[in-house]
């Protein structure tokens, strides 16, 4: 999927969960900014549901923050992805975390053609783990109504008007032997100059 798709793929993921369907509806929540971390991202909002698509690019963090509005305060909101898989990369582990609200519900997750071996986290981040490892792609929640899929719900951490903000942050985590590669890698650069 390249930048031009993601209009296609955002009204896609937005007629698959019944969001067009059921027409305009009063936006409750605002987009105040979004960080692809050099990966495709999509932010859909409808009311207080969020929906993302996001193709994983690069192992860079995707970020976005929301502005609550009044009808937010106090209330849990609805949360789907459809996050793919670069072709020629495997998903071994998915981070989703969060400043300002916390998972009040960890709903499904849907590997495409991978098993989800575990969930382990806390109120703000939560980890997927993958084996085998993901090639294609895993949804989060329930993104296309599937029958037994829930969605993911967030609540805004206490305190919080309108007008505050929090942010969702998706990343994958590099399986333990390329960070080994990479730090190799560093110190053998480190290395090198040093003797220059």
């Amino acid at each position: 999927m390249n930048k031009r798709d993601l209009p296609v793929h955002a009204a896609r993921l937005l007629l698959a969960t019944g969001l067009l369907a059921a027409g305009p509806a009063a936006h409750a929540l605002t987009l105040v900014s979004t960080q692809p971390g050099g990966n495709d991202l999509a932010v859909v909002l409808d009311g207080s549901r969020i929906g993302i698509d996001l193709s994983l690019r690069t192992t860079g963090s995707a970020s976005f923050q929301l502005s609550l509005e009044a009808a937010d305060v106090g209330q849990w909101l609805p949360f789907n992805a459809v996050i793919a898989v670069a072709p020629g990369q495997a998903l071994q582990a998915l981070r989703v975390s969060l400043q300002g609200a916390a998972f009040a519900y960890v709903g499904t997750v849907t590997p495409a053609f991978g098993a989800l071996a575990g969930i382990d986290g806390d109120d703000t981040r939560q980890t997927l783990r993958f084996q085998p490892a993901e090639a294609f792609g895993v949804d989060l929640g329930a993104p296309f109504a599937q029958a037994g899929t829930q969605d993911w719900l967030l609540a805004p951490a206490s305190g919080l008007q309108a007008g505050d903000r929090f942010t969702v942050t998706i990343s994958a985590v590099p399986e333990p032997a390329t960070v080994a590669l990479m730090l190799a890698g560093l110190g053998v650069a480190a290395w090198a100059a040093r003797r220059r």
